[in-house]
């Protein structure tokens, strides 16, 4: 499942305006496992303002990512050479294409 671009980002805004940055783990968008970890203020080097939080990763959500991405590249390394490339060829396109909304991300 691979989110769509126009409506995930790694960092979500949130009301009124600092944004969240999560883990993106496996498709999904998610906050540590261990449900006490407080999430690290981003300051604004200018004005000292939190303009954000990300999260804190722990082993155990490091080691939940690894095991997501050894899943996902079993699916990667089994396809051609051709069929990797026009996944990687459309990617660059999409890039371009939207290149102005990422930069506002």
């Amino acid at each position: 499942m691979s989110p769509s671009p126009s409506s995930n980002t790694t960092c979500k805004r949130m009301k009124p305006s600092p944004m969240e940055c999560l883990n993106f783990i496996n498709g999904e968008y998610t906050k540590s496992i261990n449900p006490a970890s407080k999430p690290l203020p981003i300051l604004s080097p200018s004005t000292n303002e939190e303009i954000g939080t990300v999260v804190l990763s722990e082993e155990k959500d490091v080691e939940s990512a690894v095991q997501a991405a050894m899943k996902a590249l079993d699916g990667w390394k089994n396809r051609t050479v051709k069929s990797r490339a026009a996944i990687m060829f459309k990617f660059h396109s999409l890039m371009q294409q939207h290149a102005g909304k990422l930069s506002l991300s």
